[in-house]
């Protein structure tokens, strides 16, 4: 059987596999040229667009171009950030003092359902993260914030900064 490395964690996978089974990364191989399928994810837009004026509901699309944002309502502008112009994506919390790591995860095996404690959040409490996407427009560098809430954690933001990341280190290696 054919395989091949991850680039985000380094381990195996199968030659056929899209995204990586141990950490959710795209896997890009040399044969493919930069191409992968696009990630998605909906989030409530900030700021720091200049042709999306006020917060807004969205969908980004991060793809091997770069990403796009796309507003859902009422569904008529979009944004492409180019690759080549992004510097940095990171997650924080969107209240001050909130905590990202303290929370209870659940481990599930057939039957089995164990409560593993991780901290002093309460189960099912929400979250809130803001994604910031750090780009260049011209000489100036700019800073897309966008923001979600989730009951599970940071999971569906994190691994698309991660793809973000990826895509960045992916230019800056070229």
């Amino acid at each position: 059987m054919e395989t091949m490395s991850c680039g985000g964690c380094g381990r195996v996978n199968g030659r056929a596999a899209k995204k990586c089974m141990w950490c959710g990364l795209p896997i890009i191989s040399d044969e493919m040229t930069g191409s992968f399928e696009a990630s998605q994810i909906d989030l409530d837009y900030v700021s720091g667009i200049e042709r999306l004026d006020e917060p807004m509901p969205v969908r980004i699309l991060v793809g091997p171009t770069g990403i796009e944002v796309i507003e859902t309502f009422p569904g008529s502008r979009r944004v492409l950030i180019p690759v080549g112009s992004l510097v940095e994506s990171r997650i924080e919390p969107a209240a001050p003092g909130a905590d990202t790591k303290s929370f209870r995860q659940r481990l599930v095996i057939g039957k089995l359902n164990i409560t593993i404690p991780g901290g002093r959040a309460r189960a099912g409490a929400t979250r809130k993260y803001n994604l910031i996407i750090d780009y260049r427009e011209g000489p100036d560098t700019r800073s897309a914030v966008f923001h979600r809430e989730e009951s599970r954690g940071t999971s569906s933001i994190k691994n698309i900064a991660r793809i973000i990341s990826m895509l960045i280190g992916r230019q800056k290696g070229k």
